[in-house]
Formats: structure tokens, C-alpha cells, sequence
């Protein structure tokens, strides 16, 4: 089935290929590429040589002030521009320096988004990235969720504990639930593994096993954030990054549109991962068989899972969060949504001030990859909900016991679908950035003067630079800001989820010293009559008196 899905994939990507470049070849009319600075020292040596009479049909006349063909506001009509300066598309000769600026920075993002330890399909979740950026962010909320229904269900059951106390018992929570998924019986399947009295400190061992087993690259992604920003600034002051080989324009709107991955990428190096694909099976079921119990799902049953269940943060078709409102269900996609809208509105603002100024074909593209993105979010969730969804997965059935085929099935065929999505998009946002929109028709406003009235003005610099100085940098740092904004926010409203399994060092090395020394004081012969979780509040260490508490727990 792996084999068939990439042939189907490469497939479709070779035949969107063609089907591109077949379009591009058909909607081009003409035979010469556009240029408008050619074109407008062309034109500007005409009219002095007098070759060319300044009250030529190729300039737009205004009703106010006839012909416009003064240097330097020459403006041509667009059969003028197409006449004169030729129809065809004409790319940059700067394409190079135009991604290197601004997309291809955004794009090094997806290099420090975390990955499942999932061999080499782990990459497959950057397909499912860039195909899917909403369920994307949907999945990375769902994970927090998770985490923070794991420690809501501990402090409900246990709530006159302290914080450590609660934060342990949720983390080997946290770990059923990476292997049985969000489930009502998270507890229930937590009893059928937890440990006797006498070894109670093996709570703790499970708990330091996990939280130590995590990876933690939050600090690395900062500063590829702040590398990031720092190229922004350098793009629009000159005195830092130096003058651009010309003015940014559209571009910008472009690399906005993806700036969706500043939250993807420090969401999900926050959560973190495990540093193996195993890790939290073997730590649990270790607990497990010391306590005479038992995993239900097998580990064949739990590895083959993986890719397409809780193991893959980005992914998870189950979204159901249990004992939640509907709002609370619905409220979660909408917000998910967000830092795609605010960079779709951004990408849209930034196109919109490239004159003449207002819609214009580089809107068609945005608007179309936003609405593939919507309805890349609704195909996800709407196959699964109506083909895979189980209701016995809510009822102590296990995540990956039922229909696997169909998820098998499922993955793959969102994995086609993902892969297709994101070429296209990918495509059209380099190709739009070397100049595949940069013709007469696309420069003249036709969507906002009509065919009639458009008009191409040839001496844009002045106003780009205006823009450069004014309008751009303002949107950028808003869009970018909100991003940003929106990850703190997220952080600090989940942040007793997300403390679940990000244990400081510091904590984790205090918590293996301490399972040493309950496993020593487990070890010792009784020669009292008083109850050991008395004896263990006798020692002031945080460790002896959480494992004290969890004696009383038992």
C-alpha cells in the first residue's frame, strides 16, 4: 500500500506539472515577454527622439488630464502595454535574490518543525503541513488538549494534592493516552497497569522515564525565529541588509502566506516528541508487567498504528475531546484557524498595495490556496468522521483495534490528496514570486477599472519605495506579531497541559535521585509498626513525600 501511494503521488504531481506548464503555454497569447523597465526606457527614448508622438493610443488617456505620456508618469493603456511592450510573461532576472529574501526563509521553517521518530516517514508529515496547514494547527491544539484533560482527570480524582503530586500521576496518564489515544477510559486503563503499594515508586520511575524521554529543541527554534525576523528587518532597512535589487512587492504577500509556520513550528517544538518511536510503550509496559498487568494494545498492533494515530502531533484524525462541550469542540478548529487567516489576509493586503493599487490576478492565486486549504481541512475531517470514526473508540475499545484498515486506508489517501495540495500551492507561490503574474493584463487593474479604463503605470519605483517605508513593514509586523501572539497565548491558557511532560532538567534530575532513593527505602526490611507512607513524610524531599501521597492513593 506504501509503494502504491508514492507511485499514485508522484504521479499526480508529474501530471499536475504538465497540466500547469500546458495552461501556461495555451493562456499565452503572445510572443514577446513583458518587461517594464525595457519597455519604459524604450518608450522614454522614443518620445525623445520625437519617434514617438506623446499623443500615441498606447498611452491611457484621462478624462482630466488627456495622454499620459509625461516622464516620469508614463502610463499605458493595455493594449498599449500589450502592443508596446509585449503580452507574453515575462520572469525577473532577479528570481534568485527575490525567494532567497523572503521565501526562502519562511520556508527553512519547515526544517525546525518537530518531527515523530517515525524512521523516514516522518517526512511524510511535512506533506500533510503544507497540504493542510488547519488540521495541522488543529492537531498540535489537540495534543495540548489532551494533555490537559490528562491532568484535569488527575486533579478531579485527587484534589486535595499538591501540584508535583498531581503533575506525576498526569504524565503517566499523558503516556496512556499517547498509546490509546483521547479516550473516556483513560483512567480505567491506567488502573489496569498501575503498581501495588509496596512498589509505589515505580509511579515515579514511569513519570521520569517519560518526561526524560522527551525531546526539547524550543530554544534552537527560538533563535531560528529570531534569525527569521532579523532578515525581515534586514529586507526593508537598507542600512542592515542593504538595497534590494529592486523594490518588494508582491513578494512580500507571498512569504506572508506562509507565515503559518511560525506557530507550527514553536507549537510543536513545545510540545516536543519522543526520542523514539517506542519509548513510551516500553517505559508503560515495563510498569505494567511489574504489577502483574497489561497493555491491551500489542506492540505489532501499537508500532503499525503510529503513523496515522496519536504518535504524529500534526496528525490526529481523532479530534474528539471527551466530556467536552460543543462549544469547546467548536471553538478549536475556528482558532486553528486562525494564523492561516491572519496570514491569507496579510498576503492579500501586501498584493493589494502594488499598483495600480486594488484587486488583481496575484488575489485569484491567494484566494484560491486559502480555499484549497479550507477545503483540504473539511475533506480530512469529513472522510474520517463519515468512513473510519468508530464509536467504540469512546467506550474502552483502544484506538488501533478497530477498523485498521480503514485507517490504514485513510492515511494514505489524505497523504495523496496532502501531497497534490501542496505542490500546487508550492508551485504557484515560486512561480508567482519569479514572475508568472508579470504581464500587462495582471499589472492594469483590469478587476478594478474593467478592460476599458485599466491602465499600467511604467515608473513604479517611486511608489513602491513609498510603500517600502510605509504600508509594508506595518502589515508585516502585524501579521508576524499576531503569530507570535497567538503562540504565547496558546501557551499561557494551556500551560498546566503543556507542563505535563516538559519537565526542566533540573526536575528530571531530581526526580531520578528520588526514585533511587524510594526504590532503597522499598527495599528495606519493615522493623516498625508504623505505615511507610508515615515513615516516607518523615523526609522533607519532595520525592518521599509525592511518594508518600501516592501510597495514600492507592
Amino acid at each position: 500500500m506504501g509503494k502504491l501511494t508514492l507511485l499514485i503521488v508522484l504521479t499526480l504531481l508529474v501530471a499536475s506539472y504538465l497540466i500547469l506548464g500546458l495552461g501556461l503555454k495555451l493562456g499565452l497569447k503572445h510572443d514577446r515577454p513583458f518587461s517594464r523597465d525595457e519597455c519604459y526606457v524604450g518608450i522614454n527614448e522614443s518620445l525623445t527622439n520625437k519617434t514617438l508622438s506623446p499623443n500615441s493610443s498606447i498611452f491611457y488617456r484621462d478624462p482630466v488630464h488627456g495622454y499620459l505620456s509625461s516622464h516620469p508618469n508614463i502610463v499605458l493603456s493595455l493594449p498599449g502595454c500589450i502592443e508596446r511592450c509585449g503580452g507574453d510573461v515575462g520572469f525577473y532576472p532577479d528570481v534568485g535574490p527575490r525567494l532567497t529574501t523572503w521565501l526562502i526563509p519562511v520556508l527553512l521553517l519547515l526544517s525546525n518543525i518537530e518531527l515523530p521518530p517515525l524512521d523516514k516517514r516522518r517526512f511524510q508529515t511535512v506533506l500533510h503541513a503544507l497540504g493542510d496547514p488547519i488540521d495541522t494547527l488543529w492537531s498540535l491544539l489537540h495534543k495540548i488538549e489532551s494533555y490537559c484533560y490528562c491532568y484535569d482527570l488527575v486533579a478531579k480524582r485527587f484534589p486535595d494534592r499538591c501540584r508535583h503530586q498531581k503533575r506525576l500521576v498526569a504524565t503517566v496518564l499523558a503516556g496512556v493516552e499517547e498509546i490509546y489515544g483521547p479516550d473516556e477510559c483513560l483512567l480505567d486503563y491506567l488502573d489496569t497497569i498501575a503498581p501495588q503499594k509496596e512498589r509505589v515508586w515505580w509511579w515515579n520511575e514511569a513519570a521520569c522515564g517519560l518526561a526524560c524521554a522527551r525531546t526539547d529543541e524550543f530554544a534552537r527554534t527560538c533563535l531560528a525565529m529570531v534569525l527569521y525576523i532579523y532578515g525581515v528587518i534586514a529586507a526593508f532597512v537598507a542600512k542592515v541588509g542593504g538595497e534590494p535589487t529592486s523594490p518588494p512587492g508582491g513578494r512580500i504577500g507571498t512569504a506572508l502566506l506562509l507565515s503559518w509556520l511560525v506557530p507550527v513550528a514553536l507549537l510543536s517544538n513545545i510540545i516536543g516528541s519522543f526520542t523514539t518511536h517506542g519509548t513510551c510503550y516500553e517505559v508503560l509496559q515495563r510498569m505494567a508487567l511489574r504489577s502483574n498487568g497489561k497493555l491491551e494494545l500489542s506492540v505489532e498492533s501499537y508500532y503499525d498504528s503510529q503513523k496515522f494515530s496519536a504518535a504524529i502531533y500534526s496528525y490526529r484524525p481523532n479530534k474528539r475531546i471527551p466530556r467536552a462541550g460543543i462549544i469547546r469542540r467548536i471553538a478549536l478548529p475556528l482558532v486553528a484557524a486562525f494564523p492561516v487567516l491572519v496570514s491569507a489576509t496579510g498576503a492579500f493586503v501586501i498584493i493589494w498595495f502594488t499598483p495600480p493599487n486594488g484587486l488583481n490576478c496575484r488575489h485569484v492565486w491567494v484566494l484560491g490556496i486559502f480555499f484549497l486549504w479550507l477545503v483540504s481541512t473539511f475533506t480530512t475531517t469529513a472522510t474520517y468522521e463519515l468512513f473510519v470514526h468508530d464509536p467504540l473508540l469512546h467506550s474502552g475499545g483502544g484506538r488501533a483495534m478497530h477498523n485498521y484498515g480503514k485507517r490504514v486506508k485513510h492515511w494514505y489517501w489524505i497523504l495523496i490528496k496532502d501531497s497534490v495540495i501542496a505542490f500546487v500551492s508550492l508551485n504557484t507561490i515560486f512561480l508567482s514570486s519569479a514572475g508568472l503574474f508579470n504581464t500587462c493584463t495582471c499589472w492594469s487593474g483590469i478587476f478594478r477599472f474593467g478592460r476599458e479604463k485599466a491602465r499600467i503605470p511604467m515608473n513604479v519605483v517611486p511608489i513602491f519605495k513609498e510603500y517600502d517605508e510605509g504600508i509594508y513593514p506595518i502589515v508585516v509586523g502585524i501579521c508576524l506579531g499576531l503569530q507570535v501572539l497567538f503562540f504565547i497565548l496558546v501557551t499561557i491558557k494551556t500551560g498546566r497541559g503543556l507542563r505535563v511532560m516538559r519537565w526542566s532538567e533540573t526536575e528530571k534530575r531530581r526526580g531520578l535521585s528520588e526514585t533511587k532513593k524510594m526504590q532503597e527505602l522499598s527495599e528495606m526490611p519493615t522493623q516498625h509498626s508504623t505505615p511507610l507512607y508515615e515513615v516516607c513524610t518523615q523526609n522533607n524531599n519532595w520525592g518521599s513525600s509525592l511518594w508518600a501521597a501516592m501510597l495514600r492513593m492507592k
